[in-house]
């Protein structure tokens, strides 16, 4: 394939992906959010609790191949 080809098809999967993980995001920290307000949480607790849990998962998978690294 020519490289123009190959720019094409890594830039399309990168925007693909990026967009799918948005949508798995989106999904993921809706469903937590309504899973914490059920429970009797107030608005600011129901709010942060997913984003942080999405934060330190997303921080967990970034570390993890570091930490292996160096271990």
């Amino acid at each position: 394939m020519s490289g123009r080809a190959d720019r094409w098809i890594r830039r399309t999967t990168i925007g693909c992906v990026g967009v799918l993980a948005l949508i798995a995001g989106t999904v993921s920290y809706l469903h937590m959010h309504l899973l914490v307000e059920l429970h009797g949480q107030p608005g600011w607790v129901a709010a942060l609790t997913p984003l942080m849990l999405l934060l330190v998962s997303s921080a967990g998978l970034v570390a993890e191949p570091l930490l292996v690294a160096a271990g």
